[in-house]
């Protein structure tokens, strides 16, 4: 067993076809791709591959495949969103509202692996199965990451609340911290502590492109030590063991070596923490990483006390390649010119009177991340529009840079321009959660404003211009305690992955505009081509890592 857990959950194998009988239904999920070579699967369609930017529904028998290179979040109602990255693939068994209101979601996980976050039990049902295992959710805010390597081998880890691995009949619950394996025809192991760091650092480079070792490998470490306390009710058969004569017969069941591997980028919501070797020993007891009082992060570092950030440069983005050398894969990380880096930690968004444009205060804890100093230029737009002949949109004036207007922010985005301009600087858009701490700080009860929790700053805003934009960096106080600029008062900004659901189809937008000052906590829900929003619409980018992290 601990040759077969060595070798799997890293590689990759042909899959196999999903044993679907999904029932058809009206409701949709969507699919946000972060990475290319994503594509759709729809019986009786070919495949259609899925860009960056793209909006795509979802719907009951369609499966979603990510290539080597591939990265993508399938979004479901009601506060449910799967991570698939580097040679996964997942089909939609089932996907319907019962009459109670509940959303029922049935998936099959093909092949690879996948992260589960589930906000609110009582709205969703979720089944997660494999070829020989079903895997689901039994708290709120409960993640789950999976791994499967077709007739060989499946891998769950409870990153965080509870969930139920079944196998032949038995059953065992994994607590946060907890990890367990099932090989076929067998029951599931009996739960042993995984290392959150090590798994937080596992799943950040699986998305950025980097060589790692196979869950499978650190699971091995994992079992010379189990939890020390299991849940009561705790089912484990014994046939769930290591012996030599199951290590031997799970071998020869479809172990296949750990290639390397190398795909990109960000909320294993946890964050990349010290990096630990994969002989690294766990604690005794899992480490838990919710439910704790919100906290600074650690060391968030500090931007240099200038009044004028400088522009960030624009590059094209570096052609991929199938399996890039370290060399390769540096060149497509951003440069931290014009970024600013944040910490990772637990931080406080949302406002303490939640309304129809206010989520209720929560904790989210992020991994670390960089953030855009500035908005998007004007200059540094029509550098991507004169690079890859993308139009401008109605209204727009990224390509006209009226005079004195160079290094204004860019408005007129819809947000799939905003998504496809931080792409070609390989970059992508900030989640709304990184978008509002960049804005708010690390402070356990951070300010509605980037100055404190005066909405005029003291008089202050009254200066800020009413019918135009301003040159980015120029306003001092406008400053967030990160040192970003310009978070509100200049242009409408979109952000990606709302930290709570809106509705079907609609994005978001923050920080208000020039004439419209909007606190950080509050998120305007908009469709991505809305023109009474485009019109005063821009962006800035983030990254999960830069050239030479």
């Amino acid at each position: 067993m601990l040759a077969l857990l060595a070798a799997g959950c890293g590689g990759s194998q042909v899959p196999k076809a999903a044993s679907a009988s999904p029932t058809v239904s009206p409701n949709r999920a969507f699919i946000n791709v972060v990475q290319t070579d994503v594509q759709q699967l729809r019986p009786s369609a070919a495949p259609r591959s899925i860009q960056p930017g793209d909006s795509v529904d979802l719907q009951p028998k369609d499966q979603i495949r990510v290539e080597g290179k591939g990265r993508a979040f399938l979004e479901f109602p009601q506060q449910l969103e799967v991570e698939l990255v580097r040679r996964s693939q997942m089909a939609i068994d089932d996907l319907r509202i019962e009459p109670a209101g509940s959303l029922v979601v049935r998936l099959k996980q093909i092949e690879g692996h996948s992260l589960t976050r589930l906000e609110a039990r009582q709205k969703v049902q979720l089944t997660l199965a494999t070829d020989y295992a079903t895997i689901a959710a039994l708290t709120d805010d409960t993640q789950i990451l999976v791994c499967h390597v077709p007739g060989a081998l499946t891998c769950v880890v409870a990153v965080n609340g509870q969930a139920r691995v079944e196998a032949k009949d038995q059953a065992v619950i994994l607590k946060t911290g907890e990890s367990t394996f099932v090989t076929p025809n067998q029951p599931p192991h009996a739960p042993f502590c995984a290392d959150l760091d090590q798994i937080r650092d596992w799943w950040y480079k699986m998305r950025s492109m980097e060589d790692t070792d196979s869950l499978g490998s650190m699971m091995v470490a994992w079992l010379q030590k189990p939890c020390a306390t299991a849940l009561p009710g705790t089912a484990v058969s014994p046939g769930a063991s290591s012996s030599p004569a199951v290590v031997a017969a799970a071998s020869t069941a479809g172990g296949v070596p750990s290639p390397t591997v190398t795909t990109p980028m960000p909320d294993l919501s946890p964050s990349p923490a010290a990096k630990k070797s994969a002989a690294t020993t766990p604690a005794s007891s899992p480490t838990v990483i919710a439910a704790t009082p919100a906290a600074p992060p650690a060391s968030p570092t500090a931007p240099p006390p200038d009044t004028r950030p400088p522009s960030a440069t624009v590059a094209a983005a570096a052609s991929p390649t199938e399996a890039p050398s370290p060399t390769a894969a540096a060149a497509r990380l951003p440069s931290n010119a014009g970024m600013v880096k944040i910490g990772p930690g637990n931080y406080v968004v949302g406002g303490a009177s939640p309304d129809d444009y206010h989520a209720a205060t929560r904790q989210i804890l992020l991994p670390g991340f960089w953030i855009d100093k500035l908005p998007v230029t004007n200059a540094q737009y029509k550098v991507f529009v004169d690079s890859t002949g993308r139009s401008v949109p109605a209204g727009g004036r990224a390509g006209t840079l009226p005079a004195g207007s160079v290094d204004h922010p860019v408005a007129g985005l819809t947000w799939n321009d905003a998504a496809a301009f931080c792409a070609w600087v390989n970059k992508r858009l900030p989640g709304e959660a990184e978008w509002e701490v960049a804005g708010r700080g690390p402070t356990a009860e951070p300010p509605l404003y980037p100055w404190g929790n005066d909405p005029t700053a003291g008089g202050q805003t009254s200066n800020l211009p009413q019918r135009d934009t301003y040159e980015v960096g120029t306003v001092a106080f406008n400053r967030s305690p990160f040192g970003v600029y310009d978070m509100i008062g200049a242009v409408w900004q979109w952000v990606d992955r709302p930290y709570t659901p809106v509705l079907e189809g609609l994005k978001i937008l923050r920080g208000g505009r020039y004439g419209l000052l909007e606190d950080l906590a509050y998120r305007q829900p908009a469709k991505a081509d809305d023109e009474r929003y485009t019109r005063v619409a821009g962006m800035r980018c983030a990254a999960d890592r830069v050239v030479g992290e």
